[in-house]
Order: C-alpha cells, then sequence, then structure tokens
C-alpha cells in the first residue's frame, strides 16, 4: 500500500493572500481607494491583522489583474479608471477576440451544458447595489465568456482574452450603480447560448456581437465624467 504524502491536496479554506487579494480588489472597485492612491503594504497588512508577506503577494496579484500599478521606486498605485478613449477601445479588443473565437468553435454537449449552468446561476441573482452582488455577477459572466472563448480551442487566443481583464475593469464602474443590465445580459446569453446549441456558428457570432455593442451602449454613462483640461475654463 502507497502511504506516501500526497504532494498537493485540496485547500479547505481560503488562504491569507487569498483573503488579503479579495479584501483589495473590493476596496478598489468600491472606490474606497481613489485613482493613483498609493498602496502601501504596511497599512494594509496592518489594517487585515496580517504579515507582510501575504499582503505582498496578494497586492502583486492585484497588480497583475490591472488594478495596481507597480513601479520600483514607489511602490503600488491605483490604477487610473477607464477614459472613453480606454474604455472603447478595450470593448473593440473583446469584440475582436470573442466574435473570432465563437466563429471558429467547436462545440461540445459538456460545453454546453457547462455553459448552460453558468448562464442558469447568472439568471438565479437578484440584482442590487451591494458588492457581494455585482461582484458575484461579474465573476459569472466573465466565466461565461471565458466558456465561450475557449470554444475556439486556441490558448494563444484565450491568454489574449484572460489578459483583458475585461470584467474586473468593468466592475468598477458598478459601484453604487449595481448591474443595471441584468435583464439585458440574460436574453442576449440566451441568444448565445440557442444559436451555439443549434450549430449555428454565424448566428452566435452575431449574437456574441450585438451583445457587446449592447453593453458597450448601455455601461458608458457609468464613466466617470472626463476632466477639462488644465487652463480650458471660462476666460
Amino acid at each position: 500500500m502507497d502511504e506516501r504524502r500526497p504532494v498537493v491536496a485540496l485547500r479547505s479554506s481560503p488562504s491569507l493572500v487569498d483573503i488579503a487579494h479579495e479584501a483589495i480588489v473590493e476596496a478598489i472597485v468600491q472606490r474606497h481607494f481613489e485613482a493613483g492612491k498609493r498602496v502601501t503594504i504596511d497599512q494594509i497588512a496592518h489594517d487585515l491583522s496580517m504579515s507582510i508577506t501575504p499582503v505582498r503577494e496578494a497586492l502583486m496579484q492585484v497588480a497583475a489583474d490591472g488594478l495596481l500599478i507597480q513601479s520600483r521606486n514607489r511602490g503600488f498605485a491605483v490604477a487610473p479608471l477607464l477614459t472613453f478613449t480606454t474604455y472603447h477601445q478595450l470593448f473593440a479588443m473583446r469584440r475582436l477576440l470573442e466574435t473570432n473565437a465563437v466563429g471558429t468553435a467547436v462545440v461540445t454537449d459538456g460545453d454546453l451544458l457547462a455553459i448552460s449552468a453558468t448562464q442558469a446561476k447568472m439568471d438565479a441573482l437578484e440584482p442590487s447595489t451591494d458588492y457581494s452582488m455585482y461582484h458575484h455577477f461579474n465573476q459569472l459572466d466573465e466565466t461565461f465568456h471565458r466558456q465561450v472563448v475557449m470554444l475556439a480551442g486556441n490558448p494563444f487566443l484565450t491568454d489574449a482574452w484572460n489578459n483583458l481583464h475585461f470584467h474586473i475593469q468593468i466592475s468598477r464602474l458598478y459601484a453604487g450603480q449595481g448591474v443595471i443590465d441584468h435583464e439585458n445580459a440574460h436574453v442576449e446569453h440566451a441568444e448565445i447560448v440557442d444559436a451555439l446549441a443549434a450549430g449555428r456558428l454565424d448566428e452566435a457570432t452575431n449574437a456574441v456581437q450585438s451583445h457587446i455593442a449592447g453593453a458597450e451602449t448601455r455601461l458608458i454613462h457609468l464613466l466617470p465624467p472626463a476632466e477639462p483640461p488644465i487652463g480650458s475654463g471660462p476666460s
């Protein structure tokens, strides 16, 4: 009988790094930390009653998510919110990647079951302005779209999509507003799933494009107002 201790094992509870990561993400998404604000390891460790080691690792993960900017001399600072320009650029890249993925998809029954299960979980959520709700919605929405992207079987495309960090960037716009397009997402996701189930990839591609364009139109008013250039005030 092999009595070796397993090399890897499932964790039964979140690690300190996970806890710190979630706390930092929530503080940024909820805008408790303003854009540009310096975030120090010592202060976060003090606030969370943790040692600096898990906090440092968590901050590096949040930087990898695109919510913090790390510099050699100044440590970590909160990344700027999306502007009108970067907002449209982000949506343009998402549209490019997702429509390409769906157009080259190979869909199995298992894929459809997984995507439909994620859709059902999203549909069951009750919209609210509570952070835990829209954070959960955003995580499920990210899972839904990642599952769709992975249908292409192209790991490079999936990596490019993951590296957009689209959903965590957009989640910062929901603060105080909640998910304003829950019902739209329900209807548009169903159209995508139905087209994939029927094997109509052209229709599915159009449904994805329409869904992304609709979200881009619906969410744009959540962007903070653009600040006028210095010196552009009334003379």
